[in-house]
Order: C-alpha cells, then structure tokens, then sequence
C-alpha cells in the first residue's frame, strides 16, 4: 500500500507545481502589462508636452506685434507668419500714468475696432468690431485700434493655439512725427 500512496503523492506535487507555475506566470504577465499601459501613457503624455512646446515655439517665431500711437489712438500690428489660425485672446496697454487697460472676452470696457488684410495685398478692409476670442488667419496683418488719449508706454497680447496660451510683448514702431 505504500507503494501506490507515494505514487499518487508525486502526481499531487506535480500538479500542484504545475497550478503555483501557471500562478507564478499569470502575475509576470499581469506585471508586464500593466508595466508596459505604464509606459504607454507615460510616453504619451511626453509627446503632448513636447507638441505644446512647440506650438509655444511657433507662436513665439511665427507671430510678431508692434503697436503705434497717434495721439489719438493706439494702433496694434499683429502679423501672423505661421501655416495656421491662432486667437486673440486678449490685449494689455500699460499707459504713462500708471494705469492699465486689459481687453478680454470677460472685460470689454470700450468698443475696440479691427481690420485685417493679407500681408501680399495693399487694399484694405473695412473695421469692424472687436469680439475676442479674435481669430488671426494665417499669412495676414491684423491692425487693432484702441482709442485712447492717454499715452501708453507697454502693449502686450495673449495668444492661444489649440491648448497652448501665450503672452507676447509688443515693440514699439518708431514713427518720426513731420
């Protein structure tokens, strides 16, 4: 009787092996799955930091603003060099005396004019009304007039590009009064 009993005793180990390797397996691969679902999205959210960045990138050197002021009115330049739309989003003027104006789609103080023509042609087009979020159409300079008597000594703009929001200084044009 002994004989069968350690018989049938290596039958039980070895399919109790076989279930603790079978185990042993399923949570290697668990592991890895999981591991590599990890690294994927991981990856992923890479890739979009960097597409942000460059779409950051392109604003920064495909979008240039000036501004000028007359006496009357404070004229923005706004040239859109890149392949695609970008939105105005907002606009800053810091003026001599310490005060500020911020145009926004939250804060509309005063009715602010635009026009827009492509850089290639010379006509213009007629002004229209300001409703920001602006779009900025590729290969065009925008002009936008903000009618103040105050004289500004900052201009800045906020862009945005599909998720990416930027704030761009403007230069001043130096104009030489004849």
């Amino acid at each position: 009787m002994l004989h069968g009993y350690r018989r049938s005793y290596r039958g039980i180990a070895a399919i109790v092996g076989s279930v603790v390797l079978i185990a042993i397996f399923i949570a290697s691969a668990t592991f890895i799955i999981i591991t590599l679902e990890r690294f994927g999205s991981l990856a992923k959210e890479m890739a979009n930091h960097i597409t942000e960045r460059n779409d950051r990138q392109l604003v920064l050197y495909g979008v240039e603003s000036t501004w000028s002021f007359n006496g009357t009115d404070t004229a923005i330049y706004i040239d859109n060099k890149m392949g695609r739309t970008v939105l105005l989003t907002a606009i800053a003027v810091v003026y001599s005396d310490g005060s500020y104006e911020i145009v926004s789609s939250y804060n509309k103080t005063v009715d602010i004019y635009v026009s827009t023509h492509y850089m290639e042609e010379q006509h213009r087009i007629a002004l229209n009304l300001l409703q920001l979020p602006y779009p900025l159409p590729p290969a065009t300079r925008t002009v936008v007039y903000i009618g103040s008597i105050k004289t500004p000594i900052a201009v800045s703009i906020a862009l945005a590009i599909s998720t990416t929001s930027i704030a761009i200084p403007s230069r001043q044009l130096e104009i030489s009064m004849k």
